[in-house]
């Protein structure tokens, strides 16, 4: 799904803007399903800043570099929104919504004094949710005019790495074999993500080492006891809790 998207919006976009834009997105998706609020905050501010040029691509014909620094960020927008001939999305919505994300990394900081409720995580959703409302946009856009496919691409955007597992060909062989079995059961479900497994996949990876009826067992316990996993026409899928317990409790990085 990432490549079909950075290969739509590169249709019409310069593929350099695309790869960073989606590349950053992924970044800020994974680092809010991990918990982790303050870098989803400040990768928010980079996407705000290549989001802002693809404007300045789509409205003047060229962009800041990448490796030049912007004009000031309020002051484009103000620009943006005085130029005539183009769609309100390109004009006011995207360029404002990215004002805000840019704000909160940049006057916000990121940080707050002891004792203030959790305002990483509320500046982290905001960052996710309106990051997420820009890509909708520009595939709306630039793409399908559909704003509920649109929508279903953005979700289906994201790409876990987790070295633990090597894919042969399918085969998704876990190279810590004194983990649990339910850990295991986690891994693969957050390797494979939207993919989902089966009990049937689980059984195959195994290659005989637990009976179905405990991998059964396992599987209700993860979704039922736990809310770790979620099932849908025989599949497992991983979910938000069931990420957090995978970052938080099984090393995922290879230390041998």
């Amino acid at each position: 799904m990432i490549t079909q998207t950075k290969n739509i919006l590169s249709k019409s976009l310069p593929s350099e803007l695309v790869d960073k834009l989606i590349d950053s997105y992924v970044e800020i998706k994974e680092n809010y399903y991990l918990a982790k609020y303050r870098p989803t905050s400040f990768t928010g501010g980079y996407f705000s800043e290549v989001g802002l040029r693809i404007i300045q691509q789509a409205i003047d014909g060229n962009y800041t570099g990448l490796d030049d620094r912007l004009p000031s960020f309020h002051d484009e927008v103000v620009r943006f929104g005085n130029v005539g001939g183009y769609h309100d999305t390109l004009r006011f919505h995207i360029p404002r919504t990215l004002e805000i994300i840019h704000d909160i990394r940049n006057k916000r900081d990121v940080g707050h004094p002891k004792g203030e409720l959790d305002a990483n995580y509320s500046d982290a959703t905001l960052t996710l949710n309106a990051s997420s409302w820009v890509l909708v946009e520009l595939l709306r856009y630039y793409y399908t005019g559909d704003i509920d496919e649109a929508q279903r691409v953005v979700n289906e955007i994201i790409k876990f790495q987790v070295p633990l597992v090597q894919d042969f060909d399918g085969f998704l062989k876990i190279l810590n074999p004194d983990l649990a079995l339910g850990s295991k059961i986690l891994v693969w479900a957050l390797y494979r993500k939207s993919e989902g497994i089966t009990s049937d996949d689980i059984v195959n990876w195994l290659k005989g080492r637990h009976t179905r009826s405990y991998v059964n067992r396992v599987l209700r316990e993860l979704e039922h006891d736990k809310a770790f996993l979620h099932s849908t026409e025989s599949k497992y899928f991983i979910t938000h809790t069931g990420i957090i317990e995978v970052s938080r409790n099984v090393p995922l990085v290879i230390s041998k």
